[in-house]
């Protein structure tokens, strides 16, 4: 029996080490719920110079996937017309338990400390409450 057949969650030294540095690239602890529960976050990637394209069309798959995962509510990727290479999103979701999950998702996983290389700084991450 694998680790795959069991409930039991993944503890293997290579799973560990791939989750930190998820985490360190996407700091979704920082992430706050409102009131109603519901998750609003903005958040901001600089490509490093010569490398926004790159960066664009990992966060368009990445924008593709993430309105069809569980609790996400809205999901839009926006790129800066006066700083091209300077993405934003702009993410509603259900509860906090929703964006971790998205945080886990395989292909998040899979491709974050990749993206993390090509990033000029570390992702800012913004909670947010709606007003209005």
């Amino acid at each position: 029996m694998t680790e795959m057949d069991t409930d039991q969650p993944d503890t293997s030294r290579r799973t560990i080490l791939s989750l930190a540095a998820v985490a360190a690239v996407f700091p979704w602890a920082s992430v706050a719920q409102t009131v109603d529960g519901t998750v609003y976050v903005i958040a901001e990637l600089i490509a490093k110079p010569g490398k926004d394209a790159t960066v664009r069309a990992a966060l368009i798959a990445f924008a593709r996937r993430a309105p069809k995962e569980a609790g996400c509510i809205s999901y839009h990727l926006h790129e800066d017309v006066a700083v091209p290479g300077r993405f934003l999103t702009y993410e509603v979701w259900r509860d906090k338990a929703a964006i971790e999950a998205h945080f886990q998702a395989p292909a998040m996983k899979a491709a974050g400390p990749a993206l993390a290389k090509l990033l000029a700084k570390p992702l800012g991450v913004t909670s947010m409450k709606l007003l209005v």
